[in-house]
């Protein structure tokens, strides 16, 4: 039996990032690789490593907590509550500094972390350390037991102070073509009748953002919060709106030509007079809840 069949049958889950797969993982496996950074809300999916969905149209795979795609903080409280990294340089046998700890080979390969998890990582790298220098006796043991609850009151103290999400300079970079925007926090943005083509807002939290006449052609806007955001008019020609949240969004007169829409939610959506020739509608969620059907391009069919 092969790798693929074997992963069928067991009902496990290969992933795919920029080409590169991996698996197969159990379900509950690939929730909990998502909660440690693992596996991205942007990745994808497939039962049997030839028909591939977006992750995050699988719903049974997100980890219970997560009530929504965008939602960051709820993602970095989980990765804090499952954080299993624990500053111990299993390669010489010691406990390496926090510099080292989060650089293993000169270039930094995860995404930035909030500093409350990076603070109880390096509290409890410091436990670790005390235990490797003295050996317990009876008295040690109760000493330890008096640092275990120690440890436990500041892990309950961090729980409760909200980390804040991810963000570089690149969020504060000016709007123009080419702005890379991705992951930034952008509620009530105004941007209305600018020139963004070829954009990266990619997870973006955008909100009611305002964009009436913006010119978007070929920008990336995949997994993006869009919510009751004001796009009318604006050129969404040819650009990458898969898994993007436009509930409430008005794009009345709007270019959507093009433009990939699989697995968008757009509900209660305004499309009065937009154009949507060529878009990739595939189970879109539709202006009144239905699901499109996964071949529908130019409008939603019914499955």
């Amino acid at each position: 039996m092969s790798d693929t069949e074997a992963g069928m049958e067991r009902g496990a889950w290969y992933v795919r990032r920029a080409g590169e797969v991996r698996g197969p993982f159990a379900a509950a496996q690939v929730a909990r690789y998502i909660v440690l950074g693992r596996v991205r809300l942007g990745d994808e999916v497939s039962r049997d490593g030839t028909a591939w969905v977006p992750l995050g149209s699988r719903s049974e795979l997100l980890p219970a907590g997560l009530e929504e795609l965008s939602n960051e903080d709820t993602l970095w409280r989980l990765r804090l509550r499952e954080d299993e990294r624990s500053g111990v340089d299993r390669r010489a046998g010691q406990v390496p500094s926090p510099e080292i700890a989060e650089r293993r080979s000169g270039k930094e390969r995860r995404r930035p972390e909030p500093e409350a998890l990076v603070r109880a990582r390096r509290k409890r790298q410091d436990f670790l350390r005390d235990v490797r220098r003295s050996a317990p006796s009876r008295r040690g043991w109760a000493w330890l037991g008096v640092a275990a609850a120690l440890a436990l009151v500041t892990m309950v103290a961090v729980l409760t102070t909200k980390p804040q999400p991810p963000s570089g300079p690149h969020c504060n970079a000016d709007p123009a073509p080419g702005v890379d925007w991705h992951d930034c926090r952008l509620e009530g943005l105004d941007v209305a009748g600018l020139d963004l083509s070829g954009a990266l807002l990619r997870n973006a939290k955008a909100r009611e953002a305002r964009m009436t006449q913006t010119r978007l052609p070929r920008a990336d806007l995949a997994y993006a919060d869009l919510a009751r955001a004001n796009l009318a008019a604006a050129d969404l020609s040819g650009a990458s709106l898969v898994g993007t949240n436009l509930s409430g969004a008005d794009l009345s007169a709007a270019d959507l030509s093009g433009a990939d829409l699989r697995y968008a939610d757009l509900t209660r959506a305004r499309l009065q007079g937009a154009r949507l020739e060529g878009a990739a509608l595939g189970r879109a969620v539709w202006v009144d809840g239905r699901l499109c059907a996964p071949q529908s391009v130019g409008s939603c069919a019914r499955e």
